[in-house]
């Protein structure tokens, strides 16, 4: 059964580069896709971008999702936010300044058991 996750950032710039980043695992090449926002009354288009979607229809996809998410966060060095929404409903929030050079091994332990459907 395939499932999507989703990321959001307020920041359009680090979708952007996270797309990038994700695109470069061989198994979420055609699986990341850019969400921009609705349009909103009169638009023809939706504005800036609003998050990432990626289908995600294996568990070992949700493995490569959170070790690449996490290898994307350790080289930031200013603030990064976003949150992670499961399909079932279940999100978590990331905020966080300067993860350079951080330990991030927690970070990927915490991603990965949320994206496997434990508790945030």
């Amino acid at each position: 059964m395939e499932s999507t996750v989703t990321i959001t950032s307020p920041d359009p710039d680090e979708l952007r580069t996270l797309n990038m980043w994700l695109r470069d695992e061989p198994e979420l090449q055609r699986k990341v896709t850019l969400l921009p926002e609705p349009p909103q009354q009169g638009e023809m288009s939706g504005g800036m971008l609003s998050g990432l979607a990626i289908l995600a229809g294996q568990a070992g996809t949700l493995a490569v999702v959170a070790r690449s998410l996490t290898s994307w966060l350790g080289p930031r060095r200013g603030k990064v936010s976003f949150v992670i929404r499961r399909p079932d409903g279940g999100e978590i929030e990331f905020t966080a300044e300067q993860t350079r050079g951080a330990d991030m091994d927690d970070v990927h332990r915490v991603i990965e058991r949320f994206l496997d459907g434990g508790a945030s």
